[in-house]
This record gives structure tokens, C-alpha cells and sequence, in this order.
């Protein structure tokens, strides 16, 4: 039986993340209370909208660099929507992946505790 490679050993990027402190792609979580006050996303920031118990929006600059605003339906009455779980560090996880459409980036990719998961096609 050969040695397995890094890459098939589970959970090792997020280990090896936090044994030497590597922060979440999104360091920054805010609430705001209309579009207008998340006008200016930063980077590694995730701004919901709406009451904090509640929020019906999260809106994100794409991960890949490009520069674009995500707009992250969260109220479940409109498709497509998303689900968000405020994790127990104080993380956040969306559901199902986030995707941009292929017209502009084509970006498709999962945030799991404010880290970027890419999907590869």
C-alpha cells in the first residue's frame, strides 16, 4: 500500500489553517440596514441586511477578485435563495454554493466558517 498524497488526507488544509493561524477568507462580518449602507463591501467583509435575528440579504464581493457585488437572497420567498447558519466561532456558512453568472466571471464556489471552498468543474 502506497503513501496516500496530502491532498486525500481529510480535513488538512483546515487543520494546517489553523494550527498556523491563517485567517478566513472573510475576516469581517457587519450588519446594515438598506443596500445603501452596503454599498462599500470591503474585500473579506460579508454585510447582511436586515435585522440581525433575520437577516433577508448578505452581500459579498466576488472571492475571485474580480470586483463584482454578490447579492445573497436569504428569505426563502424568491428563487434562487440561500441558507445561512451563524456558526459557534463565529463564522458563517451559505447553502447551497454561491455562483456569478458566466457572462461576468463565472465564479462557483461554497463559504463554509467565512472560508472560500471553489468548486472545480
Amino acid at each position: 500500500m502506497g503513501m496516500r498524497s496530502w491532498k486525500t488526507i481529510i480535513g488538512w488544509d483546515s487543520l494546517w489553517k489553523r494550527i498556523f493561524r491563517i485567517p478566513p477568507d472573510y475576516t469581517k462580518v457587519r450588519f446594515a440596514t438598506s443596500f445603501r449602507a452596503a454599498k462599500s463591501v470591503g474585500k473579506k467583509e460579508i454585510v447582511f441586511i436586515g435585522d440581525k435575528s433575520s437577516p433577508k440579504w448578505a452581500v459579498i464581493q466576488c472571492p475571485c477578485g474580480c470586483g463584482d457585488l454578490i447579492h445573497i437572497d436569504l428569505m426563502g420567498s424568491h428563487t434562487p435563495s440561500w441558507t445561512c447558519q451563524f456558526e459557534k466561532d463565529k463564522t458563517v456558512s451559505f447553502s447551497p454554493s454561491l455562483w456569478v453568472d458566466s457572462s461576468k466571471c463565472g465564479s462557483h464556489f461554497w463559504i463554509r466558517n467565512n472560508r472560500v471552498l471553489w468548486h472545480s468543474d
